[in-house]
């Protein structure tokens, strides 16, 4: 089965590979980047963590065995980072005992492959991967926008949790004299201005949009 990467969609994506046998780096370099990626290659732990640390890649292969640090270390180091925690890492190692597996997904690993691979195996694991990856990305920004447009607007927008408490509140609160921070974990009932606070939840909140979204409801100045 031949496996189509998508060009249009996947070009110019990052992945390290770090393998310290150059037949290994050929082989997996010319595939990859026949498929419109962007490879680096470092031969050692510390080669691949100075790379990492100044060109975070989209995705890191990452052998085991190597001459300084082993891939395990490499990938415990780069999961405690803050900066690096989120880059997965697929083991592509001749290591195929149940041990090494299993530590592999618990200092952090995505996946782990065996040596000697099969190409389309390996393709189509890294095509899911960097799929994944770039819907991850998609989202993230789209989030940014909304929430840039939320910043902006003049309307007041809150969010509430299950208990009706406040969660997230845009800066618009600000012309009533409250800084949006202050509002967070507050009841909401306790900014509405009547004394039949109940009633006027029950009537103006709906549940089609998160918990509860009162409408038109005066609140506390």
């Amino acid at each position: 089965m031949d496996i189509d990467f998508r060009k249009d969609q996947l070009t110019g994506m990052k992945i390290l590979i770090v393998d310290d046998e150059p037949n290994n780096l050929d082989i997996m370099g010319h595939f990859l980047r026949s498929g419109g990626l962007n490879i680096s290659i470092a031969t050692s732990g510390n080669q691949a963590l100075s790379i990492v640390s100044k060109n975070k890649p989209d995705l890191i292969l990452l052998d085991i065995v190597m001459p300084d640090i082993e891939g395990f270390e490499v990938c415990e180091i780069l999961k405690k980072d803050v900066a690096t925690e989120n880059i997965p890492v697929i083991f592509i190692t001749a290591r195929s005992e149940i041990e090494s597996i299993i530590k592999g997904y618990q200092v952090g690993g995505t996946d782990y492959i065996t040596k000697p691979f099969q190409e389309q195996e390996v393709l189509y694991r890294i095509h899911t991967r960097l799929n994944l990856i770039k819907k991850q990305k998609e989202i993230i920004k789209q989030e940014k926008l909304y929430r840039t447009i939320l910043e902006k607007v003049p309307e007041l927008i809150f969010q509430l949790d299950p208990e009706k408490k406040i969660i997230y509140a845009n800066p618009a609160f600000i012309r009533l004299g409250y800084e949006p921070e202050e509002l967070l974990g507050k009841p909401f009932i306790d900014l509405i201005k009547s004394d039949n606070k109940n009633e006027i939840i029950k009537e103006n909140a709906t549940d089609k949009i998160g918990p509860f979204a009162p409408n038109e409801i005066e609140v506390l100045l």
